[in-house]
């Protein structure tokens, strides 16, 4: 399954659904560094610096037709942004403190560093750099004030273009059912921790599963803001009709265009997971 849709596939971009959209743009484009790119009617499409490739999208919903998760927690537990150098992480933090928009956690390990903070909406991100992966890091806690000791770059706008959503974190009912349905569709394979790498490619992307109760953990995504689908590149027709065929023996609902170029299915939290061609 991974040979078919993942290998060599992208992470084009996340979505989160939000209600108030001028608050999470001011957010994601002045107090972080994504480069708002495009707004088509609710959405707003962000990128980075040197690059018009979408990374990431809010998508405005209005409170008659949506709501808050008003019990338990979101499906979203948080997601990590891996920046390309400790200089431009360092610039970056630099930059929030000078605005005074609080942070939230900060920390070092041999080999990275790196802080987390809510958005508007109480969405948790975590900024980092590492030349390991994230799960091996050794973490200690500091004041964010002490990380500014290490040597910053010239600051920079927006987020180079080799900034990216590295890691999203879900929480689940249960990591067992879940992790089952990851492994038998899309071919994961998840260690003690309840991580998994999704794509392995240049451009690695994870996902970790919490186990959280909620009565909003399992549902339509329409209905809340919160997390709404993940989209990935992949790069033939052959690609998604494989995919789809293999949907079809599983037993899988899905979506397919009559083009065969958008294929669409929901895990078992009803998260959306959209490939489309590249």
């Amino acid at each position: 399954m991974v040979e078919s849709v993942l290998k060599d596939a992208k992470l084009r971009d996340i979505a989160i659904r939000v209600n108030h959209r001028d608050e999470q743009i001011d957010f994601y484009q002045n107090v972080l560094k994504f480069r708002l790119l495009n707004e088509e009617n609710a959405l707003a499409i962000f990128g980075t610096q040197d690059s018009k490739r979408e990374r990431f999208v809010i998508e405005e919903s209005p409170a008659h037709r949506t709501h808050a998760v008003d019990d338990g927690v979101k499906k979203l537990h948080s997601f990590s942004i891996l920046l390309p150098s400790k200089e431009e992480l360092i610039a970056t933090l630099a930059g929030i403190l000078e605005q005074g928009y609080p942070i939230l956690s900060a920390w070092i390990a041999p080999n990275g560093l790196g802080f987390s903070l809510l958005d508007t909406e109480e969405n948790l991100v975590e900024l980092y750099y590492s030349d390991a992966p994230i799960g091996e890091l050794e973490k200690q806690l500091v004041d964010p004030p002490l990380l500014l000791q290490e040597k910053a770059c010239s600051v920079q706008e927006y987020f180079s273009k080799d900034a990216r959503i590295e890691t999203v974190h879900l929480n689940v009912l249960d990591t067992d059912i879940s992790e089952a349905f990851y492994e038998k569709v899309f071919g994961l394979k998840f260690n003690n921790f309840h991580e998994a790498v999704v794509l392995d490619g240049e451009e690695t992307f994870c996902i970790v599963l919490h186990e959280a109760k909620g009565k909003w953990l399992v549902g339509n995504t329409d209905k809340l803001w919160d997390i709404e689908y993940f989209e990935f590149e992949v790069t033939s027709k052959e690609k998604i009709q494989a995919f789809a065929k293999r949907l079809d023996d599983l037993e899988v609902n899905y979506y397919l265009d009559k083009n065969n170029t958008i294929l669409t299915v929901s895990d078992v939290s009803g998260l959306e997971w959209w490939f489309t061609i590249s």
